[in-house]
């Protein structure tokens, strides 16, 4: 939310408060909280600057062109990643990452949809 749009909020907010509605009341009819609201009367830019280092069980570019060639190969293109990743255990002995990386990474290429024999 820009802090043109926090600054609407906080006015509305006011004026709500200053006409008989509780600060609290007002906040969650904006759909805010009660403590983002006094964080924005401090300051309204955001200054959150997310996380500081990278997970350190963070796919790497070669691990995700993996998922994404095994996923789409011949032998597992109509799987789903909770049936891939323990085929690929059992039969292969390799782990690339788990099922929900799998999905994650499907998700973000788009190849999630149907993924029966075509």
């Amino acid at each position: 939310m820009c802090s043109d749009l926090r600054a609407i909020c906080i006015e509305l907010i006011k004026e709500a408060n200053l006409n008989g509605c509780r600060k609290e009341i007002a906040s969650k009819d904006c759909g805010l909280c009660i403590k983002t609201i006094e964080r924005w009367e401090k300051n309204l830019i955001d200054l959150r600057n997310g996380p500081k280092t990278i997970p350190a069980n963070k796919l790497s570019e070669f691990e995700r062109k993996k998922i994404i060639k095994i996923a789409t190969s011949e032998k597992y293109r109509d799987k789903s990643p909770w049936e891939i990743v323990p085929m690929l255990a059992d039969s292969e002995g390799i782990f690339i990452g788990s099922e929900s990386s799998f999905y994650r990474v499907l998700k973000k290429e788009k190849l999630l949809a149907h993924r029966g024999k075509k």
